[in-house]
């Protein structure tokens, strides 16, 4: 079970109460977070998730930035967030719930993903919604942000990181038609169509019919104040969208929508060094060029990866050494993103 500890209000008038459950992580008793900034008027209630996966880091502190910055007296409605749900998971360094010892760690990744999250979902806190009150540790602690915040919600918005997704992502949720719309208006540059498990929050907040969507920002590990501040914009536009800040949504000049299936693998030729020459989210003339691998030995050049059409780069790989057949990066052929001016 758990209890809700009234912290009292901070800077900008945020409240901050924290869920108590009946756990302890090192020693520590288990706390989550529980952030509300109320606005002068009445509205909606904008529910923001992040920190599920405790070692992407860029989610909480776009959250955190963007209650301090929303003035309350221009806000309508309240703000409930949950800027880290996986406390545990942090202070033991493991993107689930810590099952074992410490598991921060560097590892090579490509963009099919790599060994930073293990198989096992049964500590992934995004795979147990809506949770248990008498389930296993994140099972609880859905539980108790489902019933304490998220149930209540009109809005919702779940931030996470990505290794492969080497930009700002927006991954709606296609089928749900509200959803579609508010992950749209989120203003992001790339926005993937999906479809999220009914365990998974967006995909159980879609099934509740609450308008939804997910934020990928990056990369995992590290903060980039870019992103974070790219989040910020997202989540502000979120708030235009639903009428609780003044103005519309700040958009694009241009935006791209793709499905898994639109995304086409780019192989490596050979073994050896790899050097981009392109970042995710660029659109690349077809033939310019991609990337090229060294000989790790003679350091001569052993494949100039070229793009195979007018293409946007989806996903381009973290890791630096490559072997033939590997992806090195993902594209997705212009004629098929659907653009928009």
């Amino acid at each position: 079970m758990y209890e809700v500890e009234d912290l009292g209000r901070g800077p900008n008038d945020i409240h901050h109460r924290q869920l108590v459950l009946d756990e302890t992580v090192n020693g520590m008793q288990l706390a989550v977070p529980l952030l509300t900034l109320r606005g002068a008027g009445s509205g909606p209630t904008m529910f923001l998730l992040a920190g599920q996966h405790a070692l992407e880091l860029n989610g909480p502190l776009a959250v955190q930035r963007l209650l301090h910055q929303v003035s309350p007296r221009e806000l309508r409605g309240q703000v409930l967030a949950v800027p880290l749900a996986n406390p545990a998971g942090f202070v033991t360094g493991s993107s689930h719930y810590p099952t074992q010892g410490p598991t921060w760690s560097m590892p090579v990744h490509w963009p099919e993903g790599g060994p930073a999250y293990p198989e096992d979902q049964s500590a992934n806190m995004n795979r147990l919604w809506p949770g248990k009150p008498d389930g296993r540790v994140p099972e609880k602690i859905a539980h108790a942000i489902f019933t304490e915040a998220a149930r209540g919600a009109d809005f919702a918005i779940d931030l996470h990181c990505h290794d492969y997704w080497n930009s700002e992502v927006v991954i709606l949720e296609a089928w749900h038609k509200p959803s579609l719309a508010f992950g749209r208006a989120l203003g992001c540059r790339v926005n993937h169509r999906s479809r999220g498990a009914p365990n998974m929050f967006a995909g159980f907040m879609a099934g509740r019919g609450v308008p939804v969507a997910a934020i990928e920002l990056v990369p995992i590990y590290l903060v980039s104040q870019a992103s974070v501040a790219e989040g910020v914009r997202m989540l502000k536009n979120a708030l235009r969208y639903a009428g609780m800040l003044p103005g519309e949504p700040e958009m694009p000049g241009v935006t791209y929508e793709f499905g898994y299936d639109a995304e086409k693998p780019v192989l490596s030729e050979a073994t050896g060094m790899v050097s981009f020459r392109r970042t995710s989210g660029e659109v690349v003339p077809a033939g310019d060029l991609l990337a090229e691998v060294f000989d790790p030995w003679s350091f001569k050049l052993v494949q100039r990866v070229v793009a195979p059409c007018d293409c946007l780069v989806s996903r381009a790989a973290w890791n630096s050494y490559t072997r033939p057949g590997w992806p090195l990066c993902k594209v997705v052929d212009l004629k098929v993103a659907q653009g928009s001016t």
